[in-house]
Formats: C-alpha cells, sequence, structure tokens
C-alpha cells in the first residue's frame, strides 16, 4: 500500500491504485484508441485488467518463456535472479510501472515475485504481436517505453557502487520517492512496501547495517520513521548524504 498526497489514516490493502492515466502501458493503449485505423473499445478487448495477485506470488520466472508484459495497477514486485541458491534482488516495481519488456520474444531474465499483494494487467504475447503487426504507433511508443524501463534499471543498478551504507540508503529512499511523484503519490510521506532484509540484499548490506544507517537518518531528522512508514523531513539533506555521505 502506498500513502497518496491526502491526511486521511492508512488506507487498506489494494485501494490505493494507479490511475490508468499515470500508466505507460494502458496510457499508451489509449492513444491508439484515438487513432483512425484503431478498433473502438482496443485495450478493453486485448487487456487482462486488474488481475488479483497475493504476496509472494509469481508473475513469472527466469528463463520463462515470455509470455507477457505486466503493468502494476497496485501493490508492488520485486525482480530477484537466484545464485548460488540466493535471492540476488535486482530492483523493485511499484504501481504504473512495466515488468517484462526485457523479454520481448525471448526468454525473462529474472523471477518476478510480489512483495504486497495488488492488482496487474497483462498484455499477452499474442496481442502484442498483434499491436505491432497492425500499429506502426505502437511499435515507436513499446521502443519508448523499453528504454525508459532501461534507465530505470540502470539508475537502481548503481545505488549498490555507492561508497557508504548511509549514501547507498539515502539514494535509495530518493529513487523510490521520484518514482511515487512520477506517477502521482506522495513522494514524501510513503510506505516501502518491502521488508529490510530485501532492501538490505538489494543494497549490498547486512540487515542490521540498514538499520543502524536508519537510525542515524532519524537521529539527524532527515526522515521520520514508523515501521514501514517513511516521512522525508529533509529531502535537501537527504541528497546531500546521498553524494557525500553522513559525517
Amino acid at each position: 500500500m502506498i500513502i497518496k498526497r491526502d491526511k486521511q489514516p492508512l488506507r487498506k490493502q489494494g485501494e490505493d491504485e494507479i490511475s490508468c492515466k499515470n500508466c505507460g502501458l494502458i496510457n499508451m493503449l489509449t492513444l491508439l484508441e484515438n487513432s483512425a485505423e484503431s478498433m473502438p473499445g482496443l485495450a478493453s478487448k486485448i487487456l487482462t485488467k486488474k488481475r488479483p495477485y497475493a504476496a509472494g506470488e509469481r508473475l513469472f520466472q527466469a528463463e520463462q518463456p515470455f509470455t507477457a508484459v505486466f503493468a502494476i495497477k497496485s501493490g508492488a514486485v520485486k525482480s530477484y535472479c537466484t545464485l548460488g541458491g540466493r535471492q540476488q534482488i535486482i530492483g523493485f516495481h511499484l504501481p504504473g510501472e512495466l515488468l517484462g519488456l526485457d523479454a520481448l520474444g525471448a526468454h525473462y531474465r529474472s523471477t518476478a515475485e510480489m512483495v504486497e499483494s495488488g492488482s496487474v494487467c497483462e498484455l499477452s504475447f499474442e496481442n502484442l504481436a498483434l499491436l505491432n503487426q497492425h500499429y506502426p504507433a505502437f511499435q515507436e511508443q513499446l521502443i519508448k517505453l523499453t528504454s525508459q524501463q532501461i534507465l530505470v534499471e540502470q539508475r537502481q543498478s548503481l545505488l549498490s557502487s555507492r561508497r557508504s551504507a548511509e549514501e547507498r540508503l539515502a539514494a535509495f529512499i530518493l529513487d523510490y520517492s521520484n518514482r511515487l511523484m512520477a506517477r502521482g503519490f506522495d513522494g514524501d510521506q510513503f510506505r516501502l512496501v518491502m521488508v529490510r532484509q530485501d532492501i538490505a540484499d538489494y543494497l549490498g548490506l547486512a540487515e542490521a547495517t540498514v538499520s543502524r544507517a536508519i537510525q542515524r537518518f532519524k537521529r539527524c531528522e532527515l526522515l521520520k520513521v514508523s515501521g514501514k512508514n517513511v516521512n522525508i523531513l529533509s529531502r535537501e539533506g537527504l541528497k546531500k548524504v546521498a553524494m557525500e555521505g553522513l559525517s
């Protein structure tokens, strides 16, 4: 669950959904519907909309043949590879973001698993091929979406290259916040949906190290943290830590 920009109590699981206008995939299909050559109600005909998934359920597995592109409507997803019997988390994916674009026509490179129950829209391989065949504009937009997704993944992968634990964690929280704001959610008050062990694995740190860094951020009045709920008190302060660390 993600807190929106109001001051009401936390909403129940699944109530905070991304609007279709803020979802790249659905927005793209809506634009196609408005074109002269498009069939009416295109998106509703070819999308499996708001399919429910439970926490821990997988959307797809690494090396599985490509079957669909997924757009997260609510909840959150982690993607990971298994190395030596251990999960190596590649990234976390929030409402409005897409999964599976890197596997077009081949195999999924990672496993995608819900870290919080929610719903997901799916565009199947067959319908994707149909759109590519009949709508040149769709091909152009799909290339743009793929490029955007690659940039997101590259930005996330750079987090673990930062020197100190504080730099990594500050950059992670800012990136998470910015991605929420880009999709119309509150970027100052939100809920980190993943457990701290997953954050630690993703950043290449020990869970205890992440907990100590959070406590330092609280003492420096950069963050207010209660459980998974986060309130950014000083965005500029976090930016400075992300660049220079804590003295």
